[in-house]
């Protein structure tokens, strides 16, 4: 039977992609491996406990954000070395809601909320980020779950580098099939931060920018993977019926500034920005 030169093309080019796909794993899983047994054995007298600065997005999402906090506090060994900054947007639908949990955690934690005008959600987090007094950075959302005395997990995986070095941590979710090919919420020191000026690349809207930071810390070889799952994301694709317009103008947007472009045109730059962690 004969087949069409375009359609052999195509499949070539799908058995290509489905082979890079299996080399690739079997590589960075490997890699992985080799990467915290190293740093283990290198770093295995270092006891120090961080600063985790939690720095959080919410748009009218108010009732989530209170119960994942909820989460967080009831799972948090030690809740004094926790600050959690929210950026909500000044238009909000439930900013008395936000207003009260605020008030009513900050008995209890380090809680600090911020209300303004900026446009795009990674600049959100940059903001919080510049704001934050602790040596690890972690982008918290209003749909994630923490798992118990996860904080004593991070300071764990952390003690495997300089306190003054520039690393990532990959904190290892729930239900994630492939965790050593990507991180849907990396934590970064504080010195990653200074280094390069931002947490999130601000090319990006919201989407693609964790995909990239997973590419930055693969390039630098200065990530690990937790051991133990640390969270667990309850978002609409776990979970069709937390559907609502917060998610709906995210894809929106997402598709407006075409972040999927975005993030193929960045490549040439990804080198430059490599060498900055490194040196």
């Amino acid at each position: 039977m004969y087949t069409p030169i375009k359609e052999k093309k195509t499949i070539l080019q799908s058995i290509k992609k489905e082979v890079n796909i299996f080399f690739k794993k079997i590589y960075w899983k490997n890699i992985t491996n080799l990467i915290y047994f190293y740093r283990s054995f290198k770093f295995k007298k270092e006891k120090r406990v961080n600063l985790i600065s939690l720095v959080c997005i919410s748009k009218n999402r108010s009732k989530r954000l209170n119960k994942a906090i909820k989460h967080l506090y009831k799972n948090t060994k030690n809740i004094d070395f926790i600050e959690l900054r929210i950026f909500i947007d000044e238009d909000d639908k439930e900013i008395f809601m936000y207003k009260k949990i605020i008030k009513d955690f900050s008995k209890k934690m380090k809680i600090y909320l911020e209300i303004g005008n900026i446009e795009k959600n990674t600049a959100k987090m940059n903001y919080l980020c510049k704001k934050s007094k602790g040596n690890l950075i972690w982008g918290f959302n209003d749909d994630m779950y923490l798992n118990k005395d996860w904080d004593e997990e991070i300071n764990k995986e952390s003690n495997k580098f300089h306190k003054d070095e520039s690393y990532c941590i990959w904190a290892n979710e729930d239900g994630l099939k492939y965790s050593y090919l990507h991180c849907n919420a990396p934590i970064i020191s504080k010195k990653w931060y200074e280094t390069l000026g931002y947490y999130l690349c601000e090319e990006f809207y919201h989407y693609y920018a964790d995909n990239w930071l997973c590419d930055i810390s693969r390039g630098t070889y200065k990530f690990i993977i937790t051991k133990k799952k640390i969270w667990k994301h309850d978002n609409v694709d776990s979970n069709l019926n937390l559907f609502d317009e917060t998610y709906s103008n995210l894809k929106k947007k997402s598709r407006m500034y075409d972040e999927k472009q975005t993030y193929i045109d960045l490549q040439k730059t990804k080198k430059e920005i490599i060498s900055k962690i490194i040196n």
